[in-house]
């Protein structure tokens, strides 16, 4: 095996090297991509990379009828109206139409678009 290195140089052990140091790297970045994504999605956030590579962060409003029943408790612990606003707001209109659009959303859906990180979950 000495005699390959010498007729070799020390380049393939160096070359192994660094080629596991690579693996080791990659591993390291897919793992931690992986934790934030789940940290993440925990949340009800989740990201993904366009084209262009511009991260883009967008809601998940999937939502069950048990997390509406804590949100409806939240908002009321929390001093706020059904639409996630102080309790006392006036509204000159329906929060939940769009006057562009003249569509309407759903309620909790509005609630998520204020409070996409779901600070209900935080107390329960």
């Amino acid at each position: 095996m000495s005699n390959f290195f010498q007729k070799h140089g020390t380049w393939i052990p160096i070359k192994a090297f660094l080629i596991l140091i690579i693996i080791a790297l990659s591993i390291l970045v897919l793992v931690g991509s992986y934790l934030l994504h789940n940290a993440f999605a925990s949340m009800g956030i989740v990201e993904y990379q366009n084209i262009n590579n511009q991260t883009t962060s967008f809601i998940d409003y999937q939502i069950s009828e048990n997390e509406k029943q804590i949100i409806n408790t939240w908002l009321l612990k929390s001093n706020l109206n059904e639409y996630g606003d102080p309790a006392n707001t006036q509204y000159q209109e329906n929060p939940l139409s769009d006057n562009t659009t003249g569509e309407t959303i759903d309620r909790y859906r509005l609630i998520l678009n204020k409070f996409p990180k779901r600070p209900w979950n935080k107390n329960n």
